[in-house]
């Protein structure tokens, strides 16, 4: 849990401080591959070091999910919105499944850090596809406003 409180503290200020968390974080999983903390803060820190990992983010953060979810725990919905941002960021992620960790977010009570300037590209995302925090209460994943067609 030290590695936690070091990952949590530094993940804004001091990013080369919270990627010595990193190899703790892979030895944890590596001696226990089950425990979905441990998943989850390395997806983390992989999304905000640097020089970001959001594969390897994504990976993790979706093993703490199927992990959380298996055994049942209530709770941790940090993941889905993490997961969210990584989708958007490396621009992998399709809509259905952005929209879906940020409906679970939001569900969960984390509709005020889904439009938090520190996620901005969250609400970002969210403006340019013409979604509104009413989308994210909605099981639709019809905007409110039809997006404007790509070029």
């Amino acid at each position: 849990r030290q590695a936690e409180k070091v990952r949590a503290a530094t993940w804004r200020n001091d990013k080369q401080t919270m990627e010595l968390s990193i190899p703790l974080f892979e030895a944890l999983i590596h001696a226990d591959p089950s425990y979905h903390r441990d998943h989850g803060q390395l997806g983390y820190a992989l999304k905000d070091k640097a020089d970001p990992e959001y594969e390897r983010a994504i990976g993790h953060l979706s093993e703490a999910i199927r992990l959380r979810d298996a055994l049942g725990s209530k709770g941790y919905r940090l993941y889905e919105l993490n997961r969210a941002e990584c989708w958007i960021r490396s621009k992998t992620g399709t809509t259905q499944a952005i929209l879906r960790d940020l409906r679970a977010a939001t569900a969960a009570g984390l509709e005020k850090q889904i439009f938090n300037k520190d996620i901005e590209h969250i609400s970002e995302w969210l403006k340019s596809e013409k979604f509104t925090k009413a989308d994210l209460l909605s099981s639709s994943a019809t905007p409110s406003v039809e997006p404007q067609a790509q070029a």
